[in-house]
């Protein structure tokens, strides 16, 4: 019982560094700054930060009951590719 609470509190430590990484890394890509290739790499960030922490809760499947759910992740990758895709675009180069 001990030891899994240790695993527990081992894992939401590495959530806690993650979160606290995603921050700074928002900070840093967005105050001041356009969108651009920005919000990609943080939409790509924090997804990384939850596929890792479901891996380690072993919560993390690929079923054909949970298609759908997956299938969401698709129009929330294309928009953040649309950003990048527009500020490219329209930018003053």
């Amino acid at each position: 019982m001990e030891a899994q609470q240790l695993q527990i509190h081992r894992g939401l430590r590495w959530l806690w560094l993650g979160s606290m990484a995603i921050g700074v890394l928002s900070d840093y890509l967005f105050y001041g700054k356009a969108f651009g290739i920005s919000y990609p790499l943080f939409v790509f960030g924090l997804y990384a930060l939850f596929f890792l922490q479901a891996k380690q809760q072993s919560q993390l499947t690929f079923s054909r009951d949970q298609l759908f759910a997956w299938l969401l992740t698709v129009p929330i990758v294309l928009l953040a590719l649309t950003f990048f895709y527009t500020t490219i675009r329209y930018s003053d180069y």
